[in-house]
């Protein structure tokens, strides 16, 4: 499988992928040829990714018709811009922690009172989050320059201009432009308020009547929340019902900075830098060890602190971790490093496309955290108050955590196979069904028997077992046998052995009876994970009740992270 570009993005890819037009295949007649280049999966997915949260580009996937290869039309399958990656977020960024959260915020401009007012919604649906703000604006268009720089937003959605240009609108076209921010005109009757008090009702958690909530009265805002949830979609999946969170957003709270301040005090990578970390502050100070560490270092260098108390906060649990190396060094590398995006998971498990992997990842984290706690509880204090502050901060919730999350510990310890995790497989134990129990004995007959041509073919060759001639599950080719190329010349002209290809690691090659255990073994592996399927929905489906839990943790581990990495940086940067 592989992916193809044409026309002027085969161009374009051509250029930022490959550096190169040799890789440009002509299509079509010779009067009007059609550009067109091809891409490897793996290669497809980093430029889509590098397209998305660095070049800020939309990007559109299209699929042959019905599925069929030699289909003549093809048909939009997913698409996604820098504010809105749901469709692909599971395509390319599966294995890949999201380190800038993809916001995109709704915008509408309206007089309140005879006063230029400016309402506003911004959503992360990574993380299933609306936030609204509503403010009076200058003809500067200074609040919102600021509060697009807070948030980091990667999308605004405007009122499309009509026939007449509208001053504000090209006003607040010049201060998107500045933001490097994209920019989508929607429809007037997209921002319509009229399903926004049942849409609202039926997205956020909790029980509280919308109507009741500080920020259903700001009518402006309200109308921009309207426009963002038709954008993003919201309502169709079933899976957003009741897990979003609404929150009323003070553009006071912080430091205001503009575009201008951000560029000369070089806080955020430009889309130029590549992957030079050097070029950014952000770069610089980012040791997180976390993708959710990741995103919220970054927010707090678009959102520095005002507020005294919380700054000092910041200060006593940085130089605590800053003089307790051994503490420092052991959180980052024995614990954070291992420690999964929580949200993104929860987000899986509520679409019912998690798998037990997912689980298992959260019952690894889950099983560090006691030892988590104690290492916190060891952290060398000087004063009452800075073990009083790290125990608020991280002990007390963690263990509340610990506590919260054993029945779960438990769940997966009496029904997922954790033997098999040395292998890389993730299965329900067999002794929970009948059908399962039988498979299973299958297998295990299946393995010694692979084991057993694996220690005849090295007989026949003279070969160490594991040392020279290795078993392996291929991929490509099953499970299959590897010898280094100096050896592989006992294999030649031998009939019983079958070469299957050379690569840098050695010779593969295969023989009639492991061939035939392999593919037994691979039927009767995929038998095993049908038959299994409907016991991991139900465990998947309880993992999903821990949401709350995980989501609560997951905020405690990313401050925990980002305070780890300043003091990092302090104690590691040049006297």
């Amino acid at each position: 499988d592989y992916y193809t570009a044409h026309g002027e993005d085969a161009k374009y890819i051509a250029q930022e992928v490959y550096h190169t037009s040799s890789v440009i295949k002509l299509l079509g007649s010779k009067s009007a040829p059609l550009p067109s280049v091809t891409l490897s999966i793996t290669l497809a997915k980093e430029f889509l990714r590098d397209a998305l949260s660095v070049k800020q580009l939309r990007i559109e996937i299209w699929i042959p018709e019905g599925g069929k290869k030699s289909a003549s039309k093809f048909v939009l399958n997913r698409q996604a811009s820098p504010g809105n990656i749901q469709e692909v977020e599971d395509l390319i960024f599966a294995n890949t922690e999201i380190t800038s959260p993809p916001i995109v915020l709704a915008l509408r401009v309206s007089q309140l009172d005879g006063v230029r007012t400016l309402g506003t919604a911004f959503a992360d649906a990574s993380i299933r989050k609306i936030g609204v703000s509503q403010f009076a604006e200058n003809d500067l268009f200074s609040n919102i320059e600021s509060l697009i720089i807070q948030l980091g937003v990667k999308e605004c959605l405007i009122q499309a201009e009509g026939k007449t240009a509208d001053y504000d609108i090209s006003k607040l076209r010049q201060v998107l432009e500045r933001c490097n921010t994209v920019i989508t005109e929607r429809k007037s009757s997209e921002f319509s308020t009229k399903d926004i008090e049942q849409d609202l009702t039926r997205l956020l958690n909790g029980d509280q009547p919308i109507v009741g909530l500080p920020a259903f009265d700001s009518r402006i805002a309200m109308s921009a929340a309207s426009g963002l949830v038709r954008y993003l979609d919201l309502m169709r999946d079933p899976s957003n019902f009741g897990h979003y969170t609404l929150e009323q957003y003070d553009l006071g709270q912080y430091m205001r900075l503009d575009a201008s301040a951000v560029q000369a005090l070089s806080l955020l990578p430009g889309p130029k830098d590549g992957g030079n970390k050097n070029t950014s502050l952000l770069g610089l100070l980012n040791k997180c060890k976390t993708g959710q560490g990741s995103r919220l270092i970054g927010q707090w260098l678009k959102q520095p602190l005002t507020n005294l108390h919380e700054i000092k906060k910041r200060q006593t649990l940085v130089e605590l971790f800053v003089n307790d190396i051994t503490c420092r060094q052991s959180l980052q590398e024995q614990y954070l490093r291992y420690m999964p995006d929580m949200h993104r998971i929860c987000k899986r498990f509520h679409k019912k496309t998690a798998t037990l992997e997912d689980v298992i990842r959260v019952y690894q984290a889950a099983i560090r955290i006691p030892d988590l706690i104690e290492q916190l509880e060891g952290l060398e204090t000087q004063e009452l108050a800075q073990s009083t502050l790290v125990k608020e901060l991280y002990i007390d919730p963690l263990r509340k955590f610990d506590n919260d999350i054993s029945k779960f510990r438990e769940m997966v310890e009496q029904t997922i196979d954790l033997e098999q995790l040395k292998n890389h497989q993730y299965v329900i134990k067999p002794e929970y069904d009948e059908r399962l129990q039988m498979l299973y004995n299958k297998i295990s007959q299946l393995t010694e028997s692979l084991d057993e041509e694996h220690e005849e073919v090295g007989r026949d060759l003279g070969l160490e077992c594991d040392k020279k001639l290795h078993l392996e599950n291929n991929p490509t080719y099953g499970y299959c046998l590897r010898v280094s190329k100096a050896d592989s010349k006992l294999i030649e002209r031998k009939s019983a052995y079958t070469e299957l290809s050379t690569q840098k690691s050695g010779v593969f090659f295969t023989t009639k009876t492991l061939k035939r255990h392999s593919i037994e073994y691979a039927e009767t592996r995929e038998q095993y994970q049908r038959t299994q399927s409907s016991l991991v929905a139900e465990v998947v489906a309880i993992a999903a009740t821990y949401s709350v839990v995980l989501e609560a943790v997951d905020d405690i581990l990313a401050h925990l992270d980002v305070i780890v990495s300043f003091a990092h940086v302090s104690a590691n940067s040049p006297a």
